[in-house]
């Protein structure tokens, strides 16, 4: 494609929206009917008021998908902490009742749909659910009855995944309602950061293996955490989410940043600044300006911030690992990791171990009374890797075919001459960051809140885009139009972005 130039759909009709079926609200009357039945017939007020509240989502989830949807984006990331509190099964928690609602109300919206139609990432993701399906029965082979329900588990969320960006491309069917989902990305990260900063004034322990205090808000941990405040604080700047007021959006960003500063969260670190520098060189070069001379002068002032951002010397990190092996943080440890797994991965080159058997597999691990079927050795620390222990050539083959999908239809999405070609952009370099860490340092792809947010944002333009009637293949290319986006700190000027 020439330089200067961008792709435009000729103006079409917006395609008509869709309501509940009748299908759809008598279900939902039914299960509330159901719901005030267990009420009154149930002899515990808590098992009463929990099925009304699961009967009440489903209802509402088949009503009114979009607006499950929603809540489903704004609630996930509370529940995030609650994934390690079970009543006896690793999947058995509030997170994971909430990802089987949402995949069961998709099947149901899915199958009373009138019109089918297709998106694009659905083959490559129904694949990657296929196989894995095969991998969680394999892994229970492989590992033995030690591995319990964490295959189902991991089979369950990435399920869930899928369920999310289906969802979002079906229920968004104008610009407005994608633009609307950014602005639900944003306020999805406050409750996270704002408990964040309240653990950083109270103050946090000391983990084990670490020597600083990290915060991690409403996550299992800083990493996940750092990153999903990487990522919505991107949303935040780059995001078409001028129609939240300034009182709201600049006290939320202040409280993403500092979280994400205070979770020493290198991923998240990594995400935020090569984001911001990417998006922002083009046209907005203060901003980066500002940016690099703010974190520059935390690096001259925090020596915990120095001491995470800067390469760690190996002989200075503690040598209680087996064999006196380089320390966990330094990079030599985590090339000294990818190189053992990928050896165990040569091992069962097809369809390795099966879900959730890295750390049962890895050699390495905290102490050195490890005990491979106990499942404590280390994670991979990279995204590839662990698809190659688990899943083989076949899997990574998929993944591969899947994340050349959806930078490919991003990246054409960013070119289309439309209303949401930046904040298409804005997705594009994520997905691009979530690959370079995933190839680098962590596994990103494993964070689910991150994954939830981000595919819902890539379903949400598949759906607008499919909404005006067009595929990509049938743009016009036109010479692109002059202009900066919209700063998120100011509105967008009367005409200047056309509205949904």
């Amino acid at each position: 494609m020439a330089a200067g130039r961008r792709l435009v759909s000729p103006a079409l009709p917006r395609a008509r929206q869709q309501g509940a079926t009748p299908l759809q609200a008598g279900v939902a009357l039914g299960v509330s009917l159901l719901a005030g039945a267990a009420l009154v017939a149930s002899p515990d007020w808590w098992i009463a008021f929990g099925l009304v509240g699961v009967a009440g989502l489903v209802a509402l989830g088949l009503a009114k998908p979009a607006l499950f949807l929603s809540i489903f984006l704004l609630v996930r990331p509370l529940l995030d902490q609650f994934s390690q509190s079970t009543v006896g099964v690793p999947s058995a928690n509030v997170a994971g009742a909430l990802g089987a609602f949402l995949v069961a109300i998709t099947i149901v919206v899915l199958a009373l749909r009138q019109q089918r139609v297709s998106v694009p990432g659905t083959a490559p993701l129904l694949a990657i659910t296929i196989v894995s399906v095969i991998l969680a029965v394999e892994a229970n082979f492989e590992v033995g009855s030690v591995m319990g329900t964490r295959s189902i588990s991991e089979l369950v969320r990435l399920i869930a995944l899928v369920a999310v960006f289906l969802l979002a491309a079906h229920v968004t069917t104008s610009v407005s309602k994608a633009r609307l989902m950014y602005v639900v990305i944003v306020l999805s990260a406050i409750g996270p950061a704002g408990y964040g900063i309240y653990e950083l004034i109270h103050g946090v322990p000391v983990e084990e293996g670490d020597d600083i205090a990290r915060i991690s808000g409403t996550f299992t941990g800083p990493v996940p955490f750092g990153a999903f405040m990487a990522f919505t604080a991107l949303v935040c700047i780059f995001g078409p989410v001028q129609k939240l007021p300034g009182w709201v959006r600049w006290p939320a960003l202040a409280l993403m940043l500092v979280a994400l500063l205070e979770s020493y969260s290198r991923v998240g670190w990594v995400i935020f600044i090569l984001g911001l520098l990417i998006l922002a060189w083009p046209r907005q070069k203060r901003l980066v300006v500002v940016a690099l001379v703010g974190f520059a002068i935390a690096l001259m002032v925090s020596h915990d911030v120095r001491e995470r951002a800067l390469p760690v010397d190996s002989a200075a990190q503690s040598s209680d690992t087996p064999g006196g092996e380089a320390g966990y943080e330094s990079y030599d440890w985590r090339l000294a990791n990818w190189g053992g797994l990928l050896d165990k991965a040569a091992e069962r080159p097809l369809l390795g171990y099966g879900l959730k058997t890295t750390e049962f597999v890895n050699p390495r691990a905290p102490t050195s009374d490890f005990n491979a079927a106990a499942g404590s050795g280390f994670g991979a620390h990279n995204t590839f890797v662990r698809v190659m222990v688990e899943g083989g050539v076949v899997l990574l083959l998929i993944y591969l075919a899947f994340f050349a999908l959806v930078m490919r239809r991003t990246w054409r999405l960013s070119r289309a001459d439309w209303p949401l070609a930046e904040p298409a952009r804005l997705v594009l370099v994520v997905w691009g960051l979530v690959l370079f860490t995933g190839a680098t340092t962590d596994d990103p792809f494993s964070l689910t809140a991150l994954m939830v947010g981000l595919l819902a944002l890539t379903g949400a333009l598949e759906g607008a885009w499919r909404a005006q009637g067009r595929s990509l293949e049938q743009a016009v290319p036109v010479r692109a139009e002059g202009g900066a986006p919209s700063p998120f700190w100011r509105p967008a000027a009367p005409g200047g972005a056309p509205s949904g």
